[in-house]
């Protein structure tokens, strides 16, 4: 059989591919319950939303290319197995966390293929199986979606890289397309796959199927879209541009202040706030750059507040406990990059994140740095597989010594836990490996392969606890409860209001947001009542999203009973399901 070497690592072909998938089934088995979620569990925003949206494509409604369409496709398909089932959202959702997980391992495994002069690819099953990132991104199924797709389009940029053939660009152009399918991110993300492309060539002389393998596909399938939309709906228009510029108002609450004068939600009056600084979106024709020219002073001065929020949010994306061990692998991989004067590739994995950029003019949070978790965790298996060998030399596990010691010391005195855990272990890795090298010319053991396999050890031991599996009961919970409740008593498609989607569209109803301008006018739970009546909305489904809007529901709840009929209430009241009289 085909073998593969890596220094003096050597590992059968096929015995590797069954080591990775044994590792993506323990993956599996230590997250078992997140592919599971019951209502309480699901995002009631971003992720109930997408899948909505594959519900509406199965009904005959198109989703504009702003509204990433991609997404809406997969989620059709999640959801043709449950037409009929009460519960289709939450088993929707729960084969798409399947699927979109195993998609995100499989395009960071053929990443790391493209990289085995560097570590071995099971090092990368490694990172997948030690940190959070490939999980906690599918919260946000377009976030996961993308991250698969461009995963897929750089290992075709890499596969370029190392054998120059036409053809991996005409595939790395086509997941681009996906990619820009799945969130509008991938149009950027295209322009620098291009830069890159160029920088790759150099010198050598183009050729035109180059030039056709790189535009073609993309094109195709964006242009393909957004003309199939064009030619249903009568609109051609991407629709990005006020997408981008709704991002940019609602970035306002990173830095709004609580104005005594608006009695609405925050984003609402974040946005008034942003019209009375920047103008009205008409005003400034959905363009970010025409708002900030108007107040250039405005824009600059909350850039900073935001700017000094990602230190937390990349330290939360990597997780309390194993975000010092890859920072510490992570700066090793770039060292290695520079040691090797490997400027070409350096230069592929540090500029392929920089569509992230474009989150300067709008707003940062935690999903968007996770989607280009493959060049994080390549960057950091380089450094890994370099820590391995480093501690088999005594210079360099000397240094790593002198290293850790006074930081594992400060640590302790910091009461910095997470630091002092993680620089600890790792000593405890090189006091493993000095006693292994003892031994390993008699054993014939691997110095790079007993590296690898402590720091897999350690990284296991930072890990968050094991949920193990348990048998669940679709209708269990009070949130399901309440599904099945109104089913009972209002056909699908009924106007229900309150403070979020999600369980609106599993009930198979309209929705309608209570967080609007009429609501916070309101002063009397009759006015309450009226304006619902007057909306055509048949019930109100009660839970946080509701009643955290303190205003409306303190006008609400003194009068229930004479506005409205309880057919549900669980949770000691805190799940209700209302119907209008």
């Amino acid at each position: 059989m085909k073998k593969i070497s890596i220094d003096n690592l050597n590992l059968q072909f096929d015995s590797q591919k069954i080591l990775v998938l044994l590792v993506f089934a323990v993956n599996l088995f230590l997250v078992f319950n997140f592919f599971f979620p019951s209502m309480r569990d699901i995002n009631v925003w971003d992720e109930s939303v997408y899948v909505t949206t594959g519900r509406s494509l199965m009904e005959g409604q198109l989703p504009s290319f702003a509204r990433n369409p991609l997404i809406a496709i997969f989620y059709a398909i999640m959801y043709a197995p449950y037409l009929h089932s009460p519960f289709w959202l939450m088993q929707s959702i729960s084969l798409g966390r399947i699927i979109l997980f195993a998609l995100m391992w499989l395009s960071s495994y053929l990443v790391a293929t493209q990289l085995l002069k560097w570590f071995p690819a099971l090092t990368m099953a490694g990172f997948l199986l030690i940190f959070p990132v490939t999980l906690e991104i599918l919260l946000n199924p377009s976030d996961a979606l993308f991250a698969a797709m461009s995963g897929f389009a750089f290992w075709q940029l890499l596969c370029f890289y190392n054998t120059r053939s036409a053809k991996h660009l005409w595939w790395g152009s086509l997941f681009l397309g996906l990619s820009a399918l799945s969130r509008n991110d991938g149009l950027v993300l295209f322009v620098i796959f291009v830069l890159l492309t160029v920088l790759i060539i150099g010198r050598t002389r183009w050729n035109l199927n180059w030039l056709a393998s790189i535009f073609v596909p993309f094109i195709a399938l964006v242009g393909g879209y957004v003309l199939l939309y064009g030619t249903v709906t009568g609109d051609f228009s991407l629709g990005t541009q006020e997408r981008s510029y709704t991002a940019f108002q609602q970035a306002q609450t990173r830095v709004y202040e609580d104005d005594p004068n608006c009695r609405q939600r925050i984003m609402k009056c974040a946005v008034l706030q942003v019209e009375e600084l920047y103008g009205t979106a008409e005003e400034n024709h959905f363009s970010i750059l025409n708002a900030i020219r108007r107040n250039p002073g405005a824009y600059f001065s909350r850039l900073p507040k935001q700017l000094r929020i990602l230190p937390d949010l990349i330290y939360s994306m990597l997780g309390l406990r194993t975000a010092f061990l890859f920072f510490i692998l992570f700066g090793r991989g770039l060292l290695e990059l520079f040691r090797r004067k490997q400027w070409v590739l350096t230069a592929i994995l540090l500029l392929w994140p920089l569509y992230l950029g474009v989150y300067f003019l709008t707003f940062f949070r935690i999903g968007y740095l996770r989607m280009p978790y493959y060049i994080l965790y390549s960057i950091a298996a380089i450094g890994a597989a370099a820590f391995a060998a480093d501690i088999f030399n005594k210079k360099t596990a000397l240094a790593w010594a002198g290293l850790l010691i006074p930081v594992t010391i400060g640590g302790m005195i910091a009461d910095a836990r997470a630091l002092y855990f993680a620089s600890g272990l790792l000593l405890a890795v090189l006091g493993l490996t000095y006693f292994i090298s003892q031994y390993r010319e008699q054993q014939g053991l691997s110095p790079l392969a007993a590296g690898l396999l402590l720091l897999l050890c350690a990284g296991l031991i930072m890990r968050p606890t094991l949920d193990p599996p348990f048998e669940r009961d679709l209708a269990a919970g009070e949130e399901e409860q309440a599904l099945l409740t109104i089913a009972r008593y209002l056909p699908p498609g009924s106007l229900v209001a309150t403070g979020a989607p999600g369980w609106v569209s599993a009930a198979r109803m309209d929705f309608q947001s209570i967080n609007g301008v009429e609501f916070a006018e309101v002063s009397s739970g009759r006015e309450v009542y009226e304006l619902l009546k007057s909306k055509g909305v048949r019930a109100v489904y009660v839970d946080s999203t509701l009643s955290h809007n303190e205003n409306l529901w303190l006008l609400m709840e003194p009068d229930l009973d004479q506005w409205y009929q309880t057919v549900y209430s669980g949770r000691a009241g805190s799940i209700r399901v209302l119907l209008l009289k």
